[in-house]
């Protein structure tokens, strides 16, 4: 028999479904400054990552996670693995939270956010729809799923909005303001002892293409 190919970023099975660690390990890029070896064996099907020293000095060290994305992992693998389920999640009454972390260069913006949509991206044409990020597969995925529940059932009804906001040294900034300007925020507990940021720009949406515009002009500032 043949066997079953593994998809990259298989979910390792584990009993802690409240909170999952994934991984991505991205391929070398110029940034490297040419020292293309590699440090690093994955095992994707098992979420396995082994760092080893090129050199032969260090003894390697081997770490698991919930999910581990290799340098052939596309866009879509990342969503399909995390993005969806998250929605999926939402949707079933509960908040989520995507929250990441690498140093510089280390594709957190590509992996959320994707290449811009100009189609070019230094000289060379690209695939915009195989390089969208997190983000945007989340929004059309998420308002995909509510007009699926509003159709089949006629009495539902969705009103969706987002805020876009950025912390920062302690500060809590508004990027969705009006004029542009925003002072620092503050994050305070309403009746219920749930928090929530007092002075927040909210916006309603209707559909994918308005909340990467909102994302877009946050972004410039």
């Amino acid at each position: 028999n043949k066997k079953k190919k593994e998809m990259p970023g298989k979910k390792k099975k584990s009993g802690a479904d409240s909170v999952q660690v994934a991984i991505r390990v991205r391929p070398h890029t110029f940034t490297d400054g040419g020292d293309n070896r590699d440090c690093l064996s994955i095992d994707d099907k098992y979420g396995e990552v082994c760092a080893k020293d090129p050199d032969g000095k260090r003894a390697e060290k081997t770490y698991a996670f919930d999910t581990v994305f290799p340098t052939t992992a596309e866009q879509k693998d990342v969503f399909d693995a995390i993005g969806a389920p998250m929605v999926d999640t939402v949707l079933d009454g509960y908040n989520t939270t995507l929250f990441t972390y690498g140093q510089t260069g280390s594709g957190k913006t590509y992996t959320i956010q994707g290449l811009p949509g100009a189609g070019v991206r230094m000289g060379q044409d690209y695939d915009i729809e195989k390089h969208k990020g997190l983000t945007p597969r989340i929004a059309e995925y998420l308002l995909e799923k509510v007009g699926e529940v509003i159709e089949e059932d006629s009495t539902a009804n969705a009103m969706i909005e987002m805020a876009y906001l950025e912390i920062y040294n302690e500060n809590v900034r508004d990027l969705l303001t009006p004029n542009g300007k925003s002072e620092s925020l503050e994050v305070r507990e309403d009746a219920k002892k749930k928090p929530f940021v007092q002075g927040l720009t909210w916006k309603k949406t209707i559909n994918s293409e308005q909340i990467l515009k909102h994302l877009l002009l946050g972004n410039t500032r």
